[in-house]
């Protein structure tokens, strides 16, 4: 058998066992080009060339000789090392967005040239940020070992199985012991509705028992109870069971999700995880609330810097808000102003100039847009000053993404706890900082609240998602500082730098810890 033979028949069999068809020239072209290489060779370049393959949004798996040669030279390209950079500030406006395909049970990338988001969407965009968020969550809870389907011989018992609102609306009789997961709507005035793509089911919720977590308006629950009189009589109310990030992942292919120059997952970067190893003593240090119009709070700043001079850390994430008591039309120029000033404070470190990077993130009273989700960087007008004395500094959006080495970092700038709060059903007796947690990672999303509580640009909804759930979530917000690990992710807020004792976290991503720092007058 010659070689080209036992190519092509090496490359057919690879293929087919992940479902791929090669027409005649598609393999012929293969085969010429893999000929020349050895068995195992040539078997690590065909699960290169699949793995790319399967990247793609390819309408048929009858493979072409155009689609094979396109992939064939994306996935040996020269150069791909060099995009595994230590630190990435991505916005979230550049973020790839994914969707559940419920036909195909996988999910897909939108592709950028035919998806093109509007900061005013239609109507069906406002429809289609439910129906998307209902499916992600829908596909994790049913893989959950709860209500996955049992195997063959094993105790059918014990799995639970999701019902749809429109089973309910097909019947009169009564139905007992049933779970529903679903959106948690108040359609009328005091009464309270269970939402999915199929339809709406009022739901009573006055012997219910609520599990842990902020049961909130707005977000998705899964709901247990009996269905009699046209109505679902509730008697307990859960949310989602969070999903680990490693156990997401798998349904993504090794495809970068976070957003950054890499198409590959960080998380397999062998490279950037030995530097990540390598560098035990990198922190990076997140203060909030930095308010810049008060000599205090930047004196406060400047023993900061002092202390943290003679070792650099990799960035300072400077959050917002910038300016005690912001006004719209004074704002900018207040702010233009503040960093100018907070650029000449910089500059008198030079190590700190020199080797970390100043990482700027807007809050809510600072940018002159509209307060909706999520928010772009502040103005080249306001920040110009400081870039200009700062090479090392960039602004970002709020939320923001950063990736660390290995680490994925998600830090969103929201007074998220007090409106959920006002959202919820319930409030939770004790550890509320853990049940915090807990309701936004259960939905995937940094705003579980309903839209007229929180608004969102619809279409730019996928900014605010995450999942799979990052390594680390910083969550500042005007609370008291906490930190804590939830899920496998590190989440903790960094606390008021100006209304606390001048208190902010510096997280160690070797150690994945988080430290306890601050420069009041009782340090």
């Amino acid at each position: 058998m010659s070689d080209s033979s036992r190519a092509k028949k090496q490359i057919i069999s690879a293929f087919q066992l992940e479902g791929f068809s090669l027409k005649g020239e598609a393999c012929d072209y293969l085969a010429n080009q893999l000929s020349a290489v050895g068995y195992e060779d040539r078997n690590e370049w065909i699960e290169k060339l699949i793995e790319c393959l399967q990247k793609q949004n390819i309408e048929s798996l009858i493979l072409n000789k155009e689609q094979v040669e396109t992939a064939f030279v994306e996935s040996f390209k020269v150069g791909e090392e060099s995009k595994e950079i230590e630190l990435n500030v991505i916005s979230v406006f550049d973020i790839p967005h994914f969707y559940f395909d419920i036909d195909e049970k996988k999910f897909f990338q939108k592709p950028a040239s035919k998806f093109k988001p509007l900061l005013c969407g239609s109507a069906a965009s406002k429809a289609n940020l439910f129906r998307e968020r209902y499916f992600i969550l829908k596909q994790l809870v049913e893989r959950n070992e709860l209500f996955a389907p049992s195997l063959p011989g094993t105790n059918e018992g014990t799995r639970t199985k999701l019902k749809t609102v429109d089973y309910f609306l097909s019947t009169t009789k009564k139905i007992d012991d049933c779970v529903i997961l679903g959106l948690l709507t108040q359609l009328k005035e005091r009464r309270f509705y269970l939402e999915d793509p199929t339809g709406h089911l009022e739901v009573d919720l006055s012997q219910v028992t609520y599990h842990r977590g902020f049961i909130t308006e707005g977000s998705y629950v899964l709901v247990e109870g009996c269905y009699e009189d046209l109505k679902f009589h509730a008697t307990g109310v859960a949310l989602p069971p969070p999903e680990p990030s490693f156990e997401s992942r798998v349904l993504f292919n090794n495809v970068n999700t976070f957003g950054g120059p890499l198409e590959k997952d960080i998380h397999n970067c062998a490279r950037l995880l030995k530097i990540e190893k390598e560098n035990e003593h990198s922190m990076i240090i997140f203060l909030s609330d930095v308010w810049l119009d008060k000599p205090e709070v930047l004196e406060k700043l400047q023993m900061v810097l002092g202390g943290y001079n003679d070792f650099p850390p990799v960035a300072i994430v400077l959050i917002g808000n910038f300016v005690s008591k912001a006004t719209k039309y004074l704002c900018a120029k207040t702010l233009r102003a503040k960093f100018k000033e907070l650029g000449e404070l910089i500059v008198k470190f030079p190590n700190l100039t020199a080797k970390t990077k100043f990482i700027i993130v807007p809050g809510p009273g600072d940018s002159p847009h509209a307060n909706i989700l999520p928010r772009p960087p502040l103005p080249n007008y306001v920040t110009e000053e400081l870039t200009k004395l700062v090479k090392n500094c960039v602004s970002t959006s709020n939320p923001a993404r950063i990736q660390y080495c290995a680490q994925e970092i998600v830090i969103t700038r929201e007074n998220l706890f007090s409106k959920i709060a006002r959202a919820s059903m319930n409030i939770p007796p004790k550890d509320v900082h853990n049940h915090f947690v807990l309701t936004i990672l259960s939905q995937a999303h940094l705003s579980p609240v309903p839209l007229y509580n929180s608004p969102i640009y619809w279409d730019w909804d996928a900014a605010l998602r995450i999942y799979p759930l990052p390594d680390v979530l910083v969550l500042a917000d005007s609370i008291d500082s906490f930190s804590l690990k939830q899920s496998g992710v590190t989440v903790f807020n960094p606390g008021s730098f100006s209304a606390s004792n001048y208190e902010f976290k510096a997280y160690i991503p070797a150690s994945r810890t988080v430290e306890e720092c601050g420069v009041g007058d009782d340090q």
